[in-house]
C-alpha cells in the first residue's frame, strides 16, 4: 500500500466499528498468546524432562499460524503494519472491508465467540452483588457497593472454544506469518 493520511476524527461509527474489529482481532491473538495453557509435563524415568522453553514454542507457533491465516484470508497484518495516515477515509473503508470479510471467516472457523451480555447495547442493566468483575468493566462514577445500575455501552466478547491450527515440525523456530513474495520476470 502507499502512504496516505486518514482523519480518524471524521470516521463514521460504522467505519470505527470496522477499524475496531481489526483491532479486536489483533487483541484476540494477543489474548490467546497470553492465555494458552502449556501442557502439563509428566515425570519420565527413562529420559530427562524437557525444559519449559521446549514446550512454549508450540503454543506460540499455533498463535502465529492463526495470525498467518488472518493474513492469508484478510490481509490483517498488511493492514495493521501499513501507515494509513496518507489514505482517505474511503480507501481505509475499502481496505477494512477486505480485512473484515477475510478475518471474520478465519475467526468463526477457529474460535467460538459469543457476547458476554445478552442485552442490547444501550439497554439499562443491573449488576447484582457477586457479579463477575472479569465480565463487566464499570465506567463513569463508580461508588459504593453492588448492585450497580447503568447503561450497557458494549456487550463484551468471550471465547468459548478454541481450535487453533496445528503446527508441524519439531524445532523451536516460529512459523512465518507470510513468506516474502518474489515475482519472476
Amino acid at each position: 500500500m502507499h502512504t496516505m493520511t486518514v482523519a480518524f476524527t471524521q470516521l463514521t461509527p460504522q467505519e470505527w466499528g470496522i477499524v475496531g474489529g481489526a483491532v479486536l482481532v489483533a487483541a484476540i491473538v494477543g489474548f490467546l498468546l497470553g492465555r494458552r495453557k502449556k501442557p502439563a509435563l509428566e515425570p519420565v524415568t527413562s529420559a530427562p524432562l524437557p525444559t519449559p522453553a521446549a514446550s512454549a514454542p508450540r503454543a506460540e507457533a499455533e498463535v502465529v499460524s492463526f495470525l498467518a491465516l488472518m493474513q492469508e484470508k484478510g490481509r490483517l497484518v498488511d493492514f495493521l503494519m501499513d501507515d494509513v495516515t496518507g489514505f482517505n477515509d474511503a480507501e481505509v473503508g475499502a481496505a477494512a472491508r477486505v480485512v473484515h470479510q477475510g478475518c471474520q471467516s478465519v475467526l468463526t472457523s477457529h474460535l467460538s465467540v459469543e457476547p458476554i451480555s445478552p442485552e442490547a447495547e444501550g439497554a439499562r442493566v443491573s449488576l447484582p452483588e457477586g457479579y463477575d468483575a472479569a465480565d463487566f468493566r464499570l465506567l463513569g462514577n463508580v461508588a459504593g457497593e453492588p448492585p450497580y445500575e447503568g447503561t450497557l455501552v458494549h456487550q463484551g466478547w468471550r471465547v468459548t472454544n478454541v481450535n487453533l491450527p496445528q503446527t508441524v515440525g519439531g524445532d523451536d523456530t516460529l512459523p512465518n506469518i507470510a513468506a516474502a513474495q518474489v515475482e519472476l520476470s
